[in-house]
C-alpha cells in the first residue's frame, strides 16, 4: 500500500488497487483510502446537502439580494469543483518593489478591453498572489476605451491614459516608431 504524502499536519490521499480477494492486484479495482481531511471535506459536503435545502436558499437568496425566488426554481449543482486554466498574454508587467504594474498599449477603442483586462488581473494574482496596478495607455486617435469591467456585482476600475493628450512626448516618440 503506498502512504499518502504528509505535508506539516496534512495527508493526502493515497490509492491502493485491490483485486476481489482484497489483495493488492493488477487487475482490481482502486480503493480510495480516506485520510482525515477528504473526511471533513465530505463532512462539509453533508451538512450544506442538510441545511441549504431549496427553502433555505430561496431565503438566503432573498436576504442577500432582496429578490424572492420560488424555491422550486433552485437546483443543486453536485460536486461544483471548478477548474479554470487559461492563458494570458499581457503587453508588459513590471514589479516595483512589492507592486505588480500590468500595462497594456491600445490602439484603437476595443469593446472587449475591459474582459480582457479583468482576465489578466485574475491571471496575474492567481500566479503572482498580488493585485496588480493596472494602466491601459491609448495611443489611438479616436475615443479612449473604457476604464472599468463591470459583470453583477463584481467592479474591476484600470486607469487608461490617453497618451496623445497627457504624455505627449512619450506619444511623440511611439508615433515615430510606428511609421
Amino acid at each position: 500500500m503506498k502512504e499518502g504524502k504528509k505535508e506539516g499536519k496534512r495527508k493526502y490521499l493515497s490509492k491502493e488497487k485491490r483485486g476481489s480477494s482484497g489483495e493488492s492486484s493488477e487487475s482490481g479495482k482502486f480503493r480510495i483510502v480516506v485520510d482525515e481531511e477528504t473526511q471533513l471535506e465530505e463532512f462539509f459536503r453533508e451538512m450544506t446537502r442538510e441545511i441549504f435545502t431549496p427553502a433555505a436558499a430561496a431565503k438566503l437568496i432573498s436576504v442577500a439580494t432582496g429578490r424572492r425566488i420560488d424555491e422550486k426554481k433552485i437546483k443543486r449543482i453536485e460536486q461544483p469543483e471548478i477548474t479554470i486554466e487559461f492563458n494570458v498574454e499581457v503587453d508588459l508587467l513590471l514589479q516595483i518593489g512589492n507592486e505588480l504594474l500590468h500595462i497594456e498599449i491600445e490602439e484603437e477603442y476595443d469593446e472587449t478591453l475591459p474582459e480582457r483586462m479583468y482576465e489578466c488581473y485574475y491571471a496575474i494574482y492567481e500566479k503572482y498572489g498580488k493585485e496588480p496596478i493596472q494602466v491601459v495607455l491609448f495611443i489611438g486617435e479616436a475615443k479612449p476605451p473604457p476604464d472599468t469591467f463591470k459583470s453583477g456585482p463584481l467592479t474591476l476600475k484600470y486607469r487608461v491614459i490617453d497618451v496623445k493628450k497627457e504624455m505627449p512626448e512619450l506619444y511623440q516618440k511611439i508615433k515615430s516608431l510606428l511609421q
